[in-house]
């Protein structure tokens, strides 16, 4: 009687090990699916925004601030929510001058309305350059830009990795760096989120705000 019953409590316990062994094996599928199911979704959404861009690039959109301005202007009320969907994109795609929201939005919204406008929209895309970069590594920026670009600012922070992150926050603050270039090569370099969050935060004020003054003071 007694063996039978540890007999029924071994194959109970086998049972309970193989559950548990095919459960744990299958969390790492389903998460790897979830991953891979992101990644592609991603992919095509930056492919069919590229496309959108693309179309506008031709239809003379982005040819200046004064374009791009009556571009804007096209969409009424929601001016200021594309202006900083714009401004958070165009940092992801790197073919757009920066300097063209930031005076489309003063002139056309005010110094303050296209401040804010165009600091939330271009950080915002700062901060996803930086982690889409962390996350796909290396090889999606070869994907965007040159390899001697690349290999260029490579060696360069090898050269002086102490000092990067003060030459990364000055080239943050001027208005004619490749700052969303450095977004991505940051991501791929190492440095931590909450570095380079505060090297945004308090770095890309400036110029913004000085296209902000300028023209929406000038033109607005």
């Amino acid at each position: 009687m007694s063996s039978e019953t540890s007999l029924e409590d071994s194959s109970v316990n086998n049972t309970d090990e193989h559950n548990n062994c095919t459960s744990t094996d299958s969390a790492p599928k389903k998460k790897s699916y979830f991953k891979l199911t992101l990644t592609i979704l991603f992919l095509i959404a930056f492919v069919i925004v590229a496309g959108f861009l693309i179309y506008q690039y031709k239809q003379g959109s982005f040819k200046n601030w004064q374009t791009f301005k009556n571009y804007i202007n096209s969409f009424g009320l929601f001016g200021p929510i594309f202006l900083t969907i714009f401004q958070c994109v165009k940092v992801l795609y790197v073919v757009i001058a920066g300097g063209i929201g930031c005076a489309a939005g003063g002139a056309l919204f005010g110094p303050l309305v296209g401040f804010i406008c165009n600091y939330i929209g271009i950080v915002s895309g700062s901060i996803l350059a930086f982690c889409i970069s962390k996350r796909f590594g290396p090889s999606f920026m070869h994907m965007l830009f040159s390899e001697k670009k690349i290999n260029k600012y490579m060696t360069w922070m090898n050269k002086y990795k102490k000092h990067y992150t003060i030459f990364l926050w000055i080239a943050i603050c001027s208005p004619i760096a490749p700052d969303d270039f450095l977004c991505y090569f940051t991501g791929a370099s190492g440095m931590s989120y909450r570095r380079f969050l505060l090297i945004i935060f308090t770095a890309k004020i400036w110029s913004i705000l000085g296209y902000s003054l300028i023209f929406g003071l000038n033109f607005h």
